[in-house]
């Protein structure tokens, strides 16, 4: 999530434990990503990959 005084696209970063991020790495590893095209909510057709992609 942005902070109030970071510029778009500036994120701060969250520390996590090492066994989540080992899984995490072991999902990459497995698995594709599948692209999923969708109308944002200014109506602007937007494309994005996803690991978890709703029917």
């Amino acid at each position: 999530m942005p902070l109030k005084h970071r510029a778009e696209g500036e994120y701060r970063d969250v520390p996590v434990a090492p066994f989540v991020e080992q899984e995490i790495d072991d999902h990459l590893s497995r698995w594709e990503p599948a692209p999923v095209a969708f109308t944002g909510l200014r109506g602007r057709r937007r494309r994005l990959e996803v690991f978890f992609a709703p029917r």
